[in-house]
């Protein structure tokens, strides 16, 4: 998508283009003065950029993670992310432990000891594919 219909698109809001460092320092600085990620992103990010859902996860202090934003605020997204953390498994966790992009395009068919609490309890929703790619500030 062209610069100028992203822009129309997110309301004004501008595509970061100082890289997610920065942008995740934004978020930093916007939770410090009592904002949140939706204050920095319009409503609908997810499906501009072709996903159903788009999530944004901190690791807190204890290093535990805690979701932080969702587009859409609600459903699938925000669901499975809890349920990550209730379980203890599953993708943005195994990301975030490991520090590398994870990719899974068919979770139907992802090894059943991948996540072994996670699969059974995903396979009864809607999803069937899922990116998570841990984002560090440096």
């Amino acid at each position: 998508m062209p610069r100028d219909e992203w822009d129309d698109a997110m309301d004004g809001t501008p595509l970061p283009d100082d890289g997610p460092a920065a942008f995740l320092a934004r978020v930093e600085w916007a939770a410090r003065d009592g904002q949140g990620p939706g204050d920095l992103l319009a409503p609908g990010a997810a499906r501009l950029l072709g996903l159903d859902a788009l999530t944004l996860s901190i690791c807190a202090h204890d290093g535990h993670l805690e979701l932080l934003w969702g587009d859409p605020e609600s459903g699938l997204g925000t669901d499975l992310e809890t349920l990550q953390y209730t379980l203890g498994d599953g993708p943005t966790l195994e990301a975030a432990r490991h520090g590398r992009l994870l990719h899974e395009p068919d979770v139907l068919v992802t090894d059943p000891h991948r996540w072994p609490l996670f699969l059974p309890a995903a396979s009864r929703t809607p999803l069937r594919a899922v990116v998570a790619q841990p984002l560090r500030l440096r």
